[in-house]
């Protein structure tokens, strides 16, 4: 990982996950991008004409990289000012600075949630062409204090992306921590199961044979997938859970239960997990665990890839 970027609009939630990007690229020796869309800030300064403006978010950078520069080497630090739309801003920012990691806070003054959660959202998330990273307030202020560790990729069996699950190896590699693979047998609307080629339509007795028969299935595909990933001999300890629980609240309670936990989530183009990953069960996760949770999109995990078979990527 070379370069991180960083978005914000100077309000103070925005740069509560500042401190954490800092030390991301201090631990991966990475070049942080802080990143400011004028077109969203300038309502933060009526008063002041576009001169003005200009040299006022310059101060604001030059206190930012001073800070920043008490951790990680000033050289290192690069700060812009994109007069764009946010979407295409930062999309068109990411590819011509080879990008690595977005990483941002769920709110700010022009909207960092609906940047998050809206249309703009998802269509940020599925364009860029790196992982993006997301903290609520809260996790910004609690990640900051200490490392991150064991990771948990939640997966849908039905929509399973083995790169995404390597994506997610390599990541607890570099962080020298376990991964923990889980899958959650409900979602919102109630249980459902798995189908396609983990099984197939069937009648059940009572709900305890069905929650019993389909746990058997899970665990046997995601012991398969340990199997596979263990194949790669890197130290990572692998293991796996299949939960009861609607999506997010396994998520939260696995976070509860390690609260130094980093999630990451991969999403699906034009499949059920649209409404799962970028729907509801996300921005519950988000908004309440204290860890970052990392979206991955199939541009970011081809990205990923690339830079696995090159020793001169990331």
């Amino acid at each position: 990982m070379k370069h991180i970027c960083f978005p914000t609009d100077f309000s103070e939630l925005s740069l509560k996950a500042l401190p954490f990007a800092v030390a991301v690229a201090k631990n991966y020796d990475a070049t942080l991008h802080l990143v400011n869309v004028l077109k969203h800030v300038s309502g933060m300064y009526p008063s002041e004409d576009r001169e003005e403006l200009l040299t006022t978010v310059k101060t604001k950078f030059e206190e930012l990289k001073e800070d920043a520069s008490k951790t990680i080497d000033p050289s290192k630090i690069k700060c812009e000012a994109i007069q764009a739309d946010v979407l295409t801003g930062l999309e068109a920012y990411c590819k011509d600075n080879d990008i690595d990691l977005l990483l941002m806070t769920t709110h700010g003054h022009s909207g960092l949630k609906r940047l998050l959660w809206g249309s703009v959202a998802k269509n940020i998330i599925h364009l860029v062409e790196c992982p993006v990273m997301v903290l609520n307030p809260e996790a910004a202020e609690h990640v900051n204090s200490g490392t991150l560790g064991p990771i948990l990729a939640p997966v849908d069996i039905d929509h399973l992306s083995p790169e995404a699950l390597t994506a997610a190896k390599d990541l607890a590699h570099n962080l020298k921590t376990p991964l923990e693979i889980v899958y959650a047998l409900s979602d919102e609307r109630g249980v459902v199961g798995i189908a396609g080629v983990y099984g197939e339509a069937r009648i059940y007795r009572s709900y305890d044979t069905f929650i019993e028969e389909e746990t058997a299935i899970a665990e046997k595909a995601l012991g398969d997938l340990k199997e596979n990933l263990d194949k790669k001999q890197d130290g990572v300890k692998v293991g796996y859970h299949v939960s009861g629980e609607p999506a997010h609240e396994a998520i939260t309670n696995y976070c509860k239960k390690f609260p130094s936990s980093l999630v990451v989530m991969q999403t699906h183009v034009n499949s059920p997990l649209d409404r799962f990953f970028l729907g509801s069960t996300t921005e519950r996760v988000i908004h309440s665990v204290n860890v970052p949770v990392v979206i991955l999109n199939p541009k970011s995990l081809e990205k990923i890839n690339g830079c696995d078979k090159s020793s001169t990527c990331c």
